[in-house]
C-alpha cells in the first residue's frame, strides 16, 4: 500500500505554505528584506517602536524605488514623525492594542508575499507568519488601504466626523 500510494504525495507549492518567524530580530530581519527586495509595491502597517534604524533607511529607500508605497505608522508614545512622504498616522492606538493584545507587523512586498503577526516586547514573543499565499497576501493587503482609506477620509472630514462620533471617533467603533 505504501509504495503504491507515498508516489501521490506531493509537497504543496511555497506559495501555499505558512511559515511561522519566531523572535523579534528575525521578525524585523525578514520585514527588512521584504522591503529592501520589493521592486513594484510596499504597504505597511507598523509600529514606531519597532522601526530600527537599519529597516528605516530600507524604507526610505524603497519609498523612492517602488510606484505604490503606503505606510501607516503606530505609536504607543505618539511619536509620529519620520523622514518618510508617503504614510498615514493611525493614532488610535489604545483601542486597536485592546483588540490585539500586542503591537504587529504586516508588510506585502509586490503583492506576492507578506509578514503578518503580533509582536510582545512585554513577553519578548512573537506570533508572525510570511507567506506567499494569495488569499493570506491579498487579506492582508486589503487590510492595509481599508486603513488608508479610512485614515484618508478622517483628515479630510475630521470636524464633520467629531460632530457625528465623538470627539475620537468612539462612535464608529459601535459595530455590534
Amino acid at each position: 500500500f505504501l509504495t503504491q500510494n507515498l508516489g501521490m504525495i506531493k509537497e504543496k507549492d511555497e506559495e501555499e505554505m505558512l511559515w511561522k518567524v519566531d523572535g523579534i530580530e528575525y521578525v524585523l530581519d525578514k520585514a527588512e528584506h521584504l522591503v529592501k527586495n520589493a521592486k513594484e509595491s510596499l504597504l505597511i502597517q507598523v509600529w514606531h517602536e519597532n522601526l530600527t534604524d537599519s529597516l528605516l533607511k530600507a524604507l526610505q529607500q524603497a519609498e523612492k524605488r517602488v510606484d505604490k508605497f503606503v505606510l501607516i505608522l503606530f505609536s504607543s508614545t505618539h511619536e509620529y514623525d519620520l523622514p518618510l512622504e508617503k504614510y498615514y498616522i493611525h493614532g488610535f492606538e489604545t483601542d486597536k492594542l485592546a483588540d490585539f493584545g500586542a503591537r504587529w507587523i504586516n508588510i506585502v512586498a509586490d503583492e506576492q508575499e507578506v509578514v503578518f503577526g503580533t509582536i510582545n516586547e512585554e513577553l519578548q514573543s512573537t506570533d508572525v507568519t510570511w507567506t506567499k499565499n494569495h488569499a493570506m497576501v491579498n487579506l492582508a493587503k486589503e487590510y492595509v488601504k481599508h486603513d488608508a482609506y479610512t485614515l484618508k477620509v478622517i483628515a479630510e472630514s475630521s470636524e464633520e466626523l467629531k460632530a457625528k462620533y465623538g470627539e475620537d471617533f468612539e462612535g464608529i467603533r459601535k459595530i455590534y
